[in-house]
């Protein structure tokens, strides 16, 4: 059965107001979108005076989404016509703080500030997780150069390296042995205070969204992701449903406990995990973000009939929202966002042709995220993808074998 937060309709009229959407990039603009849908009116922020959102947006705020406090004094001196009911963000890092911080001086819907800072460090969060006994990767702690050499002999490898701070696949290095990571640390010393290392889990990988209201999670999608096989192990596709959705009841708890045990009161979530070899669920990390890889707005809306961006927008503004069904997913088709990557070596995009689905293949969304005569190159993370498509088609195949030969049916030209 659905589940229904309960709110009069007179208390959802009292809830018009203004919106306000730190960040008004591509990226952002369901959110504003879907803010407009609702009768809100919106105030966008950004440091980019032809961002897209501005177009949708009743304010423009031109000024970085990081910085909080002048975002906060600019409010105050805009004459506004309603009220301001709601603050959200589909960007990440420093913008969610920013979001916290205007929230708390506003008193609207959302969590405090230092929950957020909790976030910001891989390290830290991590670590205070793993204290209150929810399985994480083992990691490894050192001091200097001296400590890490020592270190050497009791390390299990295989290992991964990655920034603390990083994001988007960005930084993460991988080594199989002993002498692999010597040589690392003897060419160029990790910080231990900006770098994380852990131990490598060997095993498939799935990617959790969902929001939190009121200090309960409510799960939206569970889906299955597929990397590259070697560092720094960019997504290549996200398919739902999940070969995993039998852990969805032990998915929402470890997620409930993340929430109870770093107080996170309302707002995005998303986590991944790694399955081990004995079925368990290993976090290996965690933001109170939307998260890209369009599976807000494209994968969910597609393989849930769901709106993602409606019931955010809705939790923000203290509307009534109904939250998804468990086990919802269609179980005859499957659904996926698929990435074309570049070459190993940086290259200059010549043409990047359309995607032609076959008779078995349904196509809703198609997108350019690089363009002719641009440069890529794979060290940048995520951000050196080409091209994503959104595809639908029936479940009658193997989908390891589906996703090789998505990968060979555009022929992009360096």
């Amino acid at each position: 059965m659905f589940r229904e937060e309960v709110v009069t309709e007179e208390a959802d009229l009292k809830k018009s107001g203004y919106f306000i959407s730190i960040g008004a990039g591509l990226n952002q603009k369901p959110l504003i979108e879907t803010a407009n849908s609702l009768g809100l009116k919106t105030i966008s922020i950004d440091k980019n005076d032809i961002a897209p959102g501005f177009e949708i947006s009743d304010v423009k705020i031109l000024e970085s989404t990081s910085e909080y406090r002048k975002i906060y004094s600019a409010l105050r001196h805009i004459p506004l016509t309603d009220r301001i009911v709601a603050v959200g963000t589909r960007s990440y890092g420093k913008a969610t703080y920013s979001t916290a911080y205007l929230s708390s001086k506003l008193k609207l819907v959302g969590t405090e500030p230092e929950v957020i800072k909790l976030f910001e460090s891989k390290k830290t969060y991590l670590s205070f997780l793993n204290s209150k006994g929810l399985r994480i990767p083992k990691s490894y702690e050192w001091k200097n150069k001296s400590s890490l050499n020592k270190l050497l002999n009791e390390i299990q490898f295989p290992v991964i390296l990655k920034p603390s701070l990083g994001n988007g696949k960005i930084g993460i290095e991988h080594f199989e042995t002993k002498e692999e990571f010597k040589l690392r640390i003897d060419k160029n010393f990790p910080d231990s205070q900006k770098f994380v290392l852990e131990e490598f889990i060997s095993g498939p990988e799935i990617t959790v969204l969902g929001l939190t209201h009121n200090q309960k999670f409510h799960l939206f999608s569970i889906t299955d992701k597929w990397t590259t096989n070697k560092a720094p192990f960019l997504e290549l596709a996200h398919t739902s449903p999940s070969r995993f959705q039998y852990l969805e009841a032990e998915i929402r708890i470890f997620i409930q406990n993340i929430i109870f045990y770093t107080n996170y009161s309302n707002g995005p979530f998303v986590a991944e995990f790694k399955i081990d070899r004995n079925g368990d669920l290993v976090l290996l990390e965690c933001n109170p973000e939307v998260g890209g890889e369009f599976l807000a707005d494209q994968l969910i809306p597609n393989a849930y009939n769901y709106s993602y961006f409606d019931s955010y927008v809705k939790i923000l503004a203290g509307r009534a929202f109904t939250a998804p069904k468990q086990n919802a997913t269609p179980k005859n088709l499957i659904t996926c966002i698929y990435y074309y990557l570049p070459p190993f070596l940086a290259s200059k995009i010549k043409s990047i042709p359309d995607f032609v689905p076959s008779i078995y293949e349904n196509l809703f969304f198609e997108q350019n995220l690089k363009k002719e005569n641009d440069i890529v190159d794979r060290s940048r993370g995520n951000n050196s993808r080409v091209k994503v498509i959104g595809l639908t088609r029936s479940q009658d195949i193997n989908i390891e074998s589906w996703l090789d030969d998505l990968s060979k049916r555009i022929e992009i030209g360096y």
